[in-house]
């Protein structure tokens, strides 16, 4: 649920018109999501991982720790011997937003105009979360094993209400910006456009936790300050019928902060051995931003029937927000390595005659990282834990090739207002690429996701009737009940694949006022 308020305000003082835009969110909602097999895995997988610790380091595991040796079952069996074994995960949220923008902008005659203005945003958001899981213990002694194997991963007693889990959240986002767009006719067709943007950004976060997944109640709290700064730079040419044009610009996304993971009982010997004895995991996180450059024209009404736009692009990626997982399976955001993608894409629309419009939309995209990357955050690893994040030259993922075609027939039935008919197709195609495009040693690569999805062709079709304000249909989705496999994820040995939504027809009944 959600309620929204907006308000502006425009008027002219002399040489400039102003602007004020005022807007209000307030968002609420619940939501009960169903995580059982993906905990059982999890915790089948801490039994698979407490053998593992004990086969690399046993003086350690076993000696100082004191985990035993175990031979864990396969999830199959833990789930058949908990035929009633539920986890469901309930989340309340709620967010709050303001806003306030004001813009002046020149409205006088020239070869220069500008804008300029303030920003201002203040957003917060509270999440409580909580995961009843009364047969946690008795699946993770089966899973994993003596009470000191299942003490190392899971502490303390479930909380009122069987809860395993309990997480309640409060995340502040603030932005105050200042932007300034300047145009220059130089002449009557070439104009050049300059613009930046310097906002002051500041993110905080408290978070609280209980239960036997993190053991000891625990709070983080953690703020982050950036000034980021966005220019802008366009050409434009005026062509008849269209124009020429290209553009630089820089994008930013907010940084953020991170939890201690070193207070975590089953990740502290961990974070010690990576960052030092003393140190934590890293608190804060930076922007990631791109540097994208776009180069094309469009121009429309050719023989008084065809319109077409195409440009190339190139969108260079740098400090990408990547999260680290660490073996204990808990993990952390960091700045971690840098990727391109670059492409072009061609439209071309055909108003055969007074009745059919045809139209293609043709895409080829090349997105891949561009150096190695470790968890260290060089490029070369430091020690034997370092993970190998990215690999230079590998997929970011995606298909490279992507097609829309279409056709719409327009039928009208009479001149006095009798409505019309009308009927559409859509084609939509995405070319095969890697399940898993990450190269064998980068972390998170996986044997068992060998091998490239599917080609995707789907078909959609409508046919209607519309007069006035109404507006009856019949449509097929996926008409042919097209059925590839479109990607597939790996958790703990289960594959699951995913694919397009199978046939869907239906009728649809809108009436516009």
């Amino acid at each position: 649920m959600a309620k929204v308020a907006s308000n502006t305000i425009e008027f002219a003082a002399g040489p400039v018109d102003v602007t004020a835009v005022t807007s209000y969110l307030d968002a609420k909602g619940d939501s009960v999501g169903d995580i059982s097999i993906n905990d059982a895995r999890t915790i089948v997988l801490f039994g698979n991982l407490t053998q593992q610790f004990l086969a690399d380091d046993p003086a350690f595991f076993g000696g100082v720790l004191g985990l035993q040796p175990y031979s864990p079952p396969d999830l199959a069996t833990v789930l058949d011997a908990f035929p009633d074994y539920l986890a469901p995960y309930i989340t309340k949220s709620r967010m709050k937003q303001w806003s306030q923008e004001v813009r002046f902008a020149s409205n006088t005659e020239g070869r220069l105009s500008w804008v300029a203005g303030m920003y201002w945003q203040k957003t917060k958001a509270t999440s409580d979360q909580s995961e009843p899981q009364p047969l946690l213990y008795p699946l993770a002694e089966l899973a994993i094993g003596p009470t000191e194997n299942v003490a190392f991963w899971f502490t303390g007693d479930l909380l009122p209400g069987d809860i395993s889990y309990k997480q309640d959240t409060i995340n502040n986002d603030s932005q105050l910006a200042a932007f300034a767009d300047v145009t220059f006719d130089v002449t009557d067709r070439l104009s050049l456009i300059g613009g930046v943007r310097v906002a002051r950004t500041k993110f905080e976060f408290a978070t609280a936790q209980a239960g036997p997944w993190v053991g000891d109640p625990r709070s983080d709290f953690g703020d982050q300050k950036e000034t980021p700064v966005t220019p802008k730079f366009s050409a434009t040419y005026d062509i008849d019928g269209g124009v020429v044009y290209a553009t630089a610009a820089k994008g930013f996304r907010i940084g953020g902060a991170n939890p201690s993971l070193g207070s975590l009982g089953s990740c502290a010997a961990e974070v010690e051995s990576r960052f030092g004895a003393g140190n934590d995991n890293p608190l804060t996180y930076d922007s990631d931003s791109v540097w994208s450059y776009e180069v094309g024209a469009k121009k429309s009404n050719i023989a008084d029937r065809v319109s077409v736009a195409a440009s190339v692009f190139r969108v260079e990626w740098t400090d990408i927000q990547n999260s680290v997982v660490l073996d204990c399976l808990f993990n952390y955001t960091d700045n971690l390595g840098e990727a391109v993608s670059q492409g072009f894409d061609l439209s071309l629309n055909a108003q055969v005659n007074d009745l059919l419009n045809l139209g293609a939309d043709i895409g080829y995209v090349d997105a891949h990282f561009t150096t190695d990357t470790y968890s260290s955050g060089g490029s070369e690893p430091i020690d034997d834990s370092d993970q190998l994040l990215s690999m230079k030259d590998d997929s970011v993922g995606g298909p490279k090739w992507t097609a829309h075609l279409f056709a719409d027939l327009q039928i009208p039935l009479s001149s006095t207002g009798g409505g019309s008919l009308y009927a559409r197709t859509d084609y939509n195609y995405g070319s095969s690429y890697a399940i898993d495009p990450r190269s064998p040693g980068v972390f998170g690569s996986d044997n068992l996701l060998l091998g490239d999805t599917d080609p995707l062709h789907l078909v959609f079709a409508r046919v209607g009737y519309r007069k006035d304000n109404w507006d009856i249909s019949l449509f097929a989705d996926n008409l042919f009940d097209a059925d590839p496999r479109i990607s597939r994820t790996d958790f703990a040995g289960a594959i699951t694949s995913r694919t397009p939504r199978p046939r869907t027809v239906g009728v649809t009944i809108t009436f516009a006022n």
